[in-house]
């Protein structure tokens, strides 16, 4: 079994890129290439969502090779439907364009997504699995990093919650976010290419950690309200009161990588003023509601009333 243990840092995706590449050197250029890119997808999408300790293993079969990444979150990754325009979002859309299969399979602890590329190769590569389907979750898998056990819950309501602006915020943020990550990855590879200010490094390295602590089972309540097509929601979940340091240094870090990404000229554009209205609006909230004040509706807000217009569904 050849399996390769990553901590959750941005600095694991091109490890796990250049580890495949190398196991699987005798393969052609384009399997093997195809395979380094998916295998940074889901390594990338482990670090900023699972937040846990990870592993890769590349199986060589008959007529195909499988990669498997496995994480400590047993929540599924959902393909999502973005708008043509979209900047980002289409991750696991790759899998359904280049590999021949993929899928999810649930394990004590977490679970492990892995896909199939076809290929034609007599003879495995060392070091390789035969394929046999056995993972080793066992002193992988950490508490969230995120969670105060010693912090007391809040109870915080987010109300009239507008899906369609806050989706739309969403992927403008990760399109910065992937940018900055892969602007990171070239600082430390390249001697001379452009590096991030050290604040902006943390905030890369580390946003997939930091938030582990809104909670399990917060992305399977916002995907059902997408789903559902609705145009409000109100949102009720409980948050350590420690989490209102994270959450005031996450929202000050996004408006330094915004100010950074337009300073730099970055090939994603700047959130459009709705997009940081709402976050911004979403994520005082949770501050606001946590040092214990009244909840404040998204429409009656100051961060709404700052809006000249609000984009149309």
């Amino acid at each position: 079994m050849s399996t390769l243990h990553l901590e959750p840092i941005v600095e694991s995706t091109p490890l796990a890129r250049h580890w495949v590449a190398a196991r699987l050197r005798g393969l052609p250029d384009e399997i093997a290439g195809c395979a380094a890119l998916l295998t940074s997808e889901l390594v990338t999408n482990a670090v900023l969502h699972a937040a846990t300790p990870m592993s890769v293993t590349v199986h060589v079969l008959p007529g195909r090779i499988r990669i498997d990444v496995a994480d400590g979150d047993p929540t599924f990754p959902t393909l999502k439907e973005y708008s043509r325009d979209a900047s980002t979002g289409r991750g696991l859309t790759l899998f359904k364009a280049l590999a021949s299969d993929w899928g999810v399979q649930p394990v004590e602890g977490g679970k492990i997504v892995w896909f199939e590329l076809p290929v034609d190769h007599p003879v495995a590569p060392t070091s390789v699995s035969d394929g046999s389907f056995r993972f080793d979750l066992a002193g992988l898998m950490t508490p969230p990093s995120g969670r105060d056990e010693a912090s007391p819950e809040v109870p915080v309501r987010l109300l009239g919650v507008p899906v369609h602006l806050l989706q739309m915020a969403g992927q403008e943020y990760e399109a910065l976010l992937r940018e900055l990550r892969l602007m990171k990855e070239r600082s430390e590879a390249i001697s001379g290419a452009p590096a991030l200010p050290e604040r902006l490094s943390v905030l890369v390295g580390g946003i997939g950690a930091g938030f582990t602590a809104l909670g399990p089972g917060m992305d399977e309540v916002w995907q059902r309200a997408v789903d559902s097509e609705v145009e409000t929601f109100d949102w009720a979940l409980e948050l350590p009161r420690s989490a209102s340091a994270a959450c005031e240094l996450y929202d000050t870090l996004l408006d330094e990588a915004t100010e950074f990404g337009i300073s730099q000229r970055l090939l994603t554009l700047p959130a459009s003023p709705a997009s940081v209205a709402v976050r911004r609006w979403f994520l005082s909230e949770l501050i606001r509601q946590l040092h214990g004040e009244p909840a404040v509706a998204w429409a009656a807000s100051r961060f709404h009333r700052g809006l000249t217009t609000i984009p149309a569904r």
